[in-house]
Order: structure tokens, then sequence, then C-alpha cells
């Protein structure tokens, strides 16, 4: 064997460390760039006004159900505000008269929507599926 051939042997465990350091490190990328990649969606969400953390499906829903509600085109209404809640009932703490209401506690988003000079407070869940609009 060479000279040059010995330096370049490497004891077992020094390989195997050296293969786990490299599996960790592509591992912590990996999370780092999708990590990345998910905020960076939120952030440029088209849907919501740039200043509010609303997930994309949510504002949708709430900008269609709206929309659809009023005949105002989806183009004429922005989310102008929203905050994370947690309403205290199944009913986004929006019960009509007479109605039962889950008693569990439910996080959620409280979103402003402006269109035509006008302002409407939605209530709904986390993932925009139970929507409710404050009188």
């Amino acid at each position: 064997m060479t000279p040059q051939a010995q330096n370049l042997l490497v004891p077992k465990p020094i390989k195997l460390l050296i293969h786990t350091l490299i599996v960790i490190l592509v591992t912590f990328e990996a999370i780092a760039v999708t990590s990345c990649d998910n905020s960076s969606m939120e952030n440029t969400n088209p849907i919501a006004n740039k200043n509010t953390n609303v997930p994309a499906s949510v504002a949708q829903a709430v900008l269609e159900d709206l929309s659809q509600q009023t005949q105002i085109p989806l183009s004429k209404l922005t989310i102008t505000k929203a905050k994370k809640e947690l309403w205290s009932n199944g009913c986004l703490d929006l019960a009509q008269e007479g109605e039962f209401c889950t008693q569990v506690i439910v996080p959620g988003w409280r979103i402003f929507v402006s269109g035509d000079d006008q302002t409407w407070i939605y209530h709904t869940d986390q993932q925009g599926r139970s929507l409710r609009v404050e009188p």
C-alpha cells in the first residue's frame, strides 16, 4: 500500500460518525427549507391584506361567502384586519335565538372585510369551514 493510500484510510467508527452528521445536516436543511416555504406562502397571500396572517383557504372561504351573499364581486372585497380567536362554543359566539351550540373551545379567526363602503366582521374556525357574520 502506498503512503498516499494509507492517509486516505479512515477508521470505521469515524466513517459512521461522518455519515450520521451528513444525514442530520441534510434533514435539518430540508426542515429549514420547508419552514421558509410555508411562511413565505402565508405572507404572499394574494387574497388577504398583507398585514394579516389568515391562511389563504380561510380568506378565500370568507370572501366567497360574502360575495355570494351580497353579490359584490370578489375583486371589490378586501380583508382589512384579522386576529386569532378562541370562540367559547361551536356557534363561534354568534348563536341565533333558540340555537343549540356545542360547548367546546373553537380556535379560529375574527376577520374584517371591506367592500362597497361597508365592513363585515366574520367569525370562523381555523380551517374556514364554519363561518358566521356578526349582525
